[in-house]
């Protein structure tokens, strides 16, 4: 777990350069990019976190990492604040579908017992990988 931690803050820290705009293109790929790495987290939550609401958390942490990127590019010049703003829009909705997707037909709820031997809802995955 250390790992994929430590080389998520890696892959955020490097600073390369690229152009980019604000058309169409653009905003699908932010879309695509907020589904997929929601789905990536959902998957990875409810793997070693049963007990969470692994879509809620999901969107929550993809949404939130992403609107302090944007922040960051717009802060440093990069981005103007309407193009951060219409980015991280997109994502956020992008990873609303990847997290709404992925908990209804990747993982599916379960029923289990706490330590106390109480019933509570938890999440598991429906195949390995």
């Amino acid at each position: 777990m250390n790992k994929v931690i430590a080389f998520f803050f890696l892959l955020i820290s490097l600073n390369t350069q690229a152009q980019g705009n604000s058309g169409f293109n653009s905003e699908i790929s932010h879309f695509a990019g907020g589904a997929v790495s929601t789905a990536a987290a959902v998957v990875i939550i409810d793997k070693y976190f049963p007990e969470q609401n692994s879509a809620w958390v999901g969107f929550a942490l993809s949404s939130t990492v992403d609107a302090l990127l944007e922040y960051r590019q717009y802060q440093l010049g990069d981005n103007s604040a309407s193009a951060a703003l219409l980015d991280a829009s997109s994502h956020a909705l992008g990873a609303a579908v990847g997290a709404y997707l992925t908990g209804k037909y990747i993982i599916t709820p379960t029923v289990a017992l706490d330590a106390n031997n109480n019933f509570y809802t938890g999440i598991n995955i429906a195949f390995d990988f």
